[in-house]
């Protein structure tokens, strides 16, 4: 890859990003410092017109979604609260940029490696915390500030490893698999079930669509990181099925809240991170916990967002998984079509945890999936246009 070849002002969106990608796993608050730098530096480049800017269509549907949360904040059940939460939808614009900004595969091999680089740092951490050696923990977080978060970043990373794993070949395709290994490792000492089982599911879904007889290694693989995992990992999978433990009969108390505050709130709902507040007045008399939020990406849109919000975030999701699909089918790269059946595990992963957590609200978890979900597409409009000007190439040869 030839730096020489391209100006400062390109330099600086793309070291922005890297830097940007980078800090995900580690802090949030350099991440989005770093994402605030390539915004107005891509823009910059638009200005001068060496930049243009395409909306991809799961963008439009974010912003409409955009605009529903603004509505909702505006009329919220305590607007000071909303309003202070507002900010999280500039996140958003993380689907333009990548996709206007980065379309070149050796751009997007060079950030991947650099989130590797923070992963095995985080999972570093991670073990130290688990032994007790840094800052004892029972559920290891790394650098973030909350275990489940950590889940979400290391589940969503253990999707794209393995399909960087089936891309590559030799000594890459090992370190890629060494990657998805410490990133289930990770994501197991988090002991978080949700992400548990949105991990397997959108692994496996991976498996399925690539080669359906390697399920049987990924079987033995899970099965021996059963048989090593400790014993507080064990316990807390097998509390999953006893609807005695107290965590569970909690989450079914939050999901019949939920759908009472829909009900409730139908329209524009209670308000922007506001459910935490208006939950009191709804939920069941044996709950005894008062809850940050619902457990449920779909319960907590409908219920602060409202049903209209709902139904175009599941479209957003729906719209994402078709657009990927349709590159990991019609792509002549392999790097492409990999980067889409890594997409396709992720939106998976972020559906079925979501629908015991709130993972699209966890900023760190947002801003990987939104990456994820953006940079296939971006790359493969890049080769889609290639393919046209070599077809018309040819035509003007004849």
């Amino acid at each position: 890859m030839n730096f020489r070849e391209r100006g400062f002002s390109e330099l600086f969106v793309f070291f922005s990003l890297l830097f940007f990608i980078f800090f995900i796993p580690i802090s949030v608050s350099f991440a989005q410092i770093f994402l605030t730098f390539s915004i107005f530096g891509y823009l910059y480049n638009v200005l001068r017109g060496k930049s243009k800017i395409k909306i991809p269509f799961n963008f439009i549907l974010l912003s409409i979604f955009a605009i529903f949360t603004i509505l909702s904040s505006l009329f919220s059940v305590d607007v000071k609260t909303s309003l202070k939460d507002l900010k999280e939808i500039v996140l958003f614009l993380i689907v333009p940029l990548f996709f206007n900004a980065v379309q070149k595969k050796e751009d997007i091999k060079i950030f991947n490696y650099g989130l590797s680089l923070a992963i095995f740092l985080s999972f570093s951490l991670s073990i130290f915390e688990y032994a007790g050696i840094i800052l004892e923990r029972e559920r290891a977080s790394g650098f973030l500030s909350h275990y489940m978060t950590q889940s979400g970043v290391m589940a969503l990373f253990s999707i794209l490893s393995l399909c960087n794993a089936f891309s590559e070949k030799s000594m890459r395709r090992i370190l890629w698999i060494l990657l998805f290994s410490i990133s289930i490792v990770s994501l197991t000492l988090t002991l978080t079930r949700s992400a548990w089982i949105g991990a397997l599911l959108g692994i496996t879904f991976v498996v399925i669509l690539y080669r359906p007889k390697y399920l049987i290694y990924l079987f033995l693989f899970f099965i021996l990181i059963a048989l090593l995992s400790p014993e507080s990992a064990k316990k807390r999978f097998i509390s999953a099925f006893d609807p005695k433990d107290e965590t569970v009969k909690e989450r079914i108390y939050m999901h019949k809240a939920g759908v009472r505050m829909m009900l409730k709130y139908p329209i524009l709902g209670c308000g922007l991170d506001t459910a935490k507040i208006v939950y009191k007045k709804f939920k069941p008399p044996e709950a005894v916990r008062d809850v940050p939020h619902l457990h449920s990406n779909i319960l907590q849109i409908g219920a602060e967002l409202g049903i209209p919000a709902l139904i175009v975030w599941l479209l957003f999701i729906y719209f994402s998984f078709v657009h990927n699909l349709k590159v990991w089918k019609f792509s002549k790269e392999k790097f492409i079509r990999f980067s889409a059946l890594s997409s396709l595990g992720a939106i998976i992963f972020l559906f079925i945890a979501g629908l015991f957590e709130f993972n699209f609200g966890d900023s760190e978890v947002k801003m990987l999936f939104l990456y994820l979900i953006t940079y296939p597409l971006s790359i493969f409009e890049r080769e889609r246009k290639e393919n046209k000007n070599g077809i018309r190439g040819k035509e003007r040869d004849c």
